[in-house]
């Protein structure tokens, strides 16, 4: 369910929450990280919180016969007075220019709102810590294998695929072209398919949360969202068992003395968790976890745990600690 949520949630992400960008020109150094493999000279995105109509002429009273969802992009044919004339797949028509913006304003925009990816082209590609070919290795994906792309600096993309977040040789990967617009019919179709996974992946997540008693610590309901969030945060991409070992982790760290002695401190210790520092684990929290995630939780909760008194993990190889999917518990 939730991965049915995840799909459409890209396109309809002003269903969730505003967007909070800004519109500064891009900087020599971001410029660096932004260039890839599609030139976006002739490129607009919506800058939109909803949706902007593409209409058959430049005339706000003209016919509807598209729509770019936040950050989607188009192809620029020509300007005529306050409209800009566009060209996205098989759909060509104008928007009003004060609603778009344009080249590498328009890529930054795309890769923050909806987010670029790419495809493996070389047989085995090697996912590693650092930006280095002497970094540990995390793991190592299929030809064929679509990868989230952050930025690309000194031929290497930032990627993440499947909860792992590292460094790949860019020459490697071939970048997709950015989503585009669909029929207005295609939108509304798409916002009520929406509507209702959420409400039923809402029921589901009430469903779990009254699961609370016999918790081995003290877990309000905040901090079992909370608890959730790492967990697909960290865990997002392995099997339940992985999920459940990361959840184990922050609970035992709330039993031992070494660690902060409630959930909510734990997640937020300084240095402990990733996400929490880029901001994911907000933006998770935020959306909300699935509930696969929700069920680890409460387990863990509940004293379940596939790795013992095991305080800490990583991903990639390791001489020593427990593995589960690709990553190591001790």
């Amino acid at each position: 369910m939730f991965r049915k949520i995840k799909k459409t949630a890209i396109l309809l992400g002003c269903l969730c929450a505003a967007l909070s960008l800004t519109k500064n020109p891009v900087s020599a150094d971001t410029h660096s990280k932004l260039l890839g493999s599609i030139s976006w000279d002739k490129k607009v995105a919506a800058d939109v919180n909803d949706y902007l109509n593409i209409r058959m002429s430049a005339d706000a009273g003209s016919k509807i016969v598209g729509v770019l969802l936040p950050g989607c992009t188009a192809t620029v044919e020509g300007t005529e007075g306050s409209w800009t004339k566009v060209r996205s797949g098989n759909i060509s028509g104008y928007v009003l220019t004060k609603y778009v913006v344009s080249k590498d304003d328009a890529r930054k925009f795309y890769n923050e709102t909806v987010g670029a990816t790419g495809k493996v082209t070389a047989s085995s590609l090697i996912i590693r810590e650092e930006a280095t070919t002497n970094s540990d290795r995390l793991t190592s994906v299929p030809r064929g294998t679509v990868l989230s792309l952050k930025n690309l600096e000194d031929g290497w993309y930032k990627v993440s695929c499947d909860g792992v977040n590292g460094y790949v040789l860019g020459r490697y990967v071939k970048e997709n072209e950015p989503e585009g617009a669909i029929t207005k019919t295609a939108y509304d179709n798409l916002k009520e398919e929406t509507k209702k996974a959420v409400e039923e992946e809402k029921k589901s997540t009430s469903s779990n949360k009254k699961k609370n008693s016999n918790y081995v610590i003290s877990c309000s309901d905040s901090e079992l969202d909370m608890l959730a969030a790492i967990v697909y945060c960290e865990a997002g991409g392995e099997s339940y068992k992985g999920k459940l070992a990361v959840a184990a982790v922050v609970v035992n760290r709330v039993k031992s003395s070494r660690y902060p002695d409630d959930v909510e401190a734990v997640i937020k210790q300084k240095s402990q968790f990733s996400p929490v520092r880029s901001g994911r684990f907000a933006k998770t929290l935020k959306k909300g976890a699935p509930s696969s995630c929700y069920d680890a939780a409460i387990e863990a909760l509940q004293g379940e745990s596939p790795v013992g008194n095991a305080m800490s993990f990583r991903a990639g190889h390791s001489r020593k600690g427990i593995q589960i999917g690709n990553q190591y518990f001790f």
